[in-house]
């Protein structure tokens, strides 16, 4: 199974398009979204539109999608530490909220792990993209 995981904080339209992306790159390949919502105390969630954000997206993929959130802020490294610990794939893919994937580069990431189990591999699959 292929973990992805994705810390954010304030990058909700960004998030949606990252997990659209996601989610054309990894049809046929057995894995799980963990979306970590990495921001301090909230008081209301309807006034933060990244919770909104990913509550439609866990809505629309209810089985691959899980959303975690802390009522205390994480570093960055500290957020992708807790999502290690939650992840039950034996892949682990980390990207940015606001990144895509390059079309074609993750299946071929995930199947080069089956097929050459030897090598250690690190990537570079993503486009940056600001609004």
């Amino acid at each position: 199974m292929l973990s992805v995981i994705i810390p954010f904080v304030a990058e909700s339209p960004q998030l949606f398009f990252t997990v659209q992306s996601l989610r054309h790159e990894l049809e046929g390949i057995d894995h799980e979204i963990i979306l970590i919502y990495n921001a301090t105390a909230l008081t209301n969630e309807s006034d933060h539109p990244e919770i909104n954000c990913s509550l439609y997206i866990q809505k629309k993929q209810p089985s691959d999608v899980r959303l975690l959130k802390f009522s205390e802020r994480q570093s960055h490294w500290q957020a992708k530490n807790i999502g290690m610990e939650q992840a039950k794939g034996d892949i682990l893919f980390f990207i940015d909220a606001h990144c895509l994937i390059y079309p074609g580069s993750l299946h071929r990431m995930y199947f080069d792990f089956f097929f050459y189990p030897l090598i250690n591999h690190s990537y570079t699959l993503f486009f940056f993209f600001f609004f």
